[in-house]
């Protein structure tokens, strides 16, 4: 089963290798494009502008060392999803069994593919968000493993979720989901919170030491907080308004994607089996029964525990232990799930209410690992041919939900002209400009490349509007 599991997640991962003939989106371009200026010692904001904070340009920056061609892009892409899944899977391997964690894994790499979004997803390849869910998944693994006075992994789970605020500021929601992890395991401590804020302050305090050398600070600031705070706060009307966007996106979103409506489903599930397991507690606590026989029944669970086995004196039977254990080991993770997502959706929601399709990108790995804990803690339990009727309704769902001819399409095209390049000029065809709203065209971009590079010198300064 493990090696089945394993050929599934490589074939899901050599599905989005045609995306390597993928030109870079706009966003990825402009990335790109402050990337190049700071490898050049400029300063964003000051010498080349973007409103994004100033993380996502020194990944750029690190890509555009490595490698200058468009394929960096969705190669980045390829890998952060490679990364995310092994993260989800050894979280689910922590948290709960082996296959909470291998489910949750190709869950992400199937159903968070961004060949079943517009134009194969050439828009939300290599996103801020993108890195967002990997850097987070990494921060709550590292905070899931950490024991009593493990230092290295607190700061290492708070070096992590910093590059994540560098990234996007509203993304310090995730610091809760890192501490939720912890309590998970554990009781969290003092030490734990202080190691974690040194951990984060590194990479934050290291780029405003670097923007305050170049006299850039106030650059930064009007850049990527006054401007983003109008940018997002535009979308409201008022503070209702924005816990209603909250409480119905997640709904509206499931409709339309498949990740969503499965993680969505988990997250119930998981409420479903908290409260139950909250019930049963509370009766074998002896709440709402005969107090004599509850009291007999806590001290005679009390003395197996202790012993480590059942107690062949009361009613108890194997059966019945083996569920008490099942309790006892699956209510803690089952809320951390539910935490990410939640943390998730705040995070959308600060973004605005315009819902551009890599704002949700994010909740990915959270999504995947809620359906994958929920279906590994449920289907065993279930006799087989609820199983099988269970996996096929959620199979037609997924079905309705996601457009498999349009993902068929998408990694054909990008295989067919992998398999033989031809024009790239028709290539890129496809890529934008077939509608009046599209505000990307990259074979227009191709063009203007060319033709700069064919009229100009690279010490030349080229001003371009549009």
């Amino acid at each position: 089963m493990p090696r089945l599991l394993l050929a599934l997640a490589c074939a899901l991962l050599i599905l989005r290798a045609p995306s390597l003939a993928q030109p870079m989106g706009a966003d990825q371009g402009l990335y790109s494009y402050v990337g190049e200026r700071v490898l050049h010692g400029d300063l964003a904001y000051r010498d080349a502008w973007d409103q994004k904070p100033p993380g996502i340009h020194f990944v750029y920056a690190a890509l555009r060392a490595v490698w200058r061609g468009d394929a960096a892009v969705p190669a980045a892409d390829l890998a952060a999803a490679a990364t995310g899944a092994w993260l989800l899977w050894r979280i689910g391997l922590t948290l709960v069994s082996p296959a909470a964690g291998a489910w949750s894994a190709l869950l992400f790499l199937f159903l968070a593919d961004p060949d079943f979004a517009r134009l194969a997803g050439v828009r939300v390849r290599a996103q801020c968000e993108t890195f967002i869910a990997m850097l987070v998944a990494g921060a709550v693994l590292s905070a899931v493993r950490a024991r009593e006075e493990d230092r290295r992994r607190l700061f290492g789970a708070g070096l992590l979720l910093g590059a994540v605020f560098a990234l996007k500021y509203n993304a310090a929601i995730y610091a809760v989901v890192a501490l939720a992890a912890i309590a998970v395991c554990r009781r969290i401590r003092w030490n734990d919170i202080v190691w974690m804020t040194l951990g984060g302050a590194v990479i934050p305090l290291a780029l405003l030491a670097r923007f305050a050398a170049g006299g850039a600070l106030n650059d930064l600031y009007q850049a990527t907080i006054v401007y983003n705070v109008r940018y997002s706060g535009e979308t409201y009307v008022s503070r209702w308004h924005v816990l209603r966007y909250l409480a119905t996106f997640p709904i509206q979103h499931a409709r339309v994607d498949a990740l969503w409506l499965v993680g969505g489903l988990g997250c119930v599930v998981l409420l479903g089996l908290m409260l139950s397991n909250f019930r049963l507690t509370s009766l074998r606590q002896g709440y709402g029964g005969p107090p004599k026989r509850f009291a007999r029944r806590r001290k005679a669970e009390a003395t197996a525990e202790s012993e480590g086995k059942p107690d062949a004196s009361n009613a108890t039977t194997q059966r019945e232990f083996a569920a008490s254990a099942f309790r006892r080991k699956s209510s803690a993770p089952m809320w951390l799930p539910i935490v990410w997502v939640a943390a998730a959706c705040v995070s959308i929601a600060i973004n605005g209410s315009r819902g551009l399709p890599q704002y949700f990108l994010q909740a990915a790995p959270a999504l995947a690992l809620a359906a994958g804990v929920a279906g590994a803690l449920t289907l065993p339990r279930l006799p087989r041919v609820w199983r099988v009727i269970v996996v096929a309704l959620l199979a037609v769902a997924v079905w309705r939900v996601n457009d498999f001819t349009k993902f068929a399409a998408n990694l054909s095209y990008d295989a067919r002209y992998m398999a033989r390049p031809a024009d790239r000029r028709a290539y890129l065809a496809r890529y934008g400009g077939q509608r009046d709203v599209d505000k990307f065209a990259a074979l227009a971009t191709w063009d203007l490349g060319q033709y700069l590079r064919a009229r100009t010198a690279p010490s030349e300064t080229v001003l371009v509007f549009g």
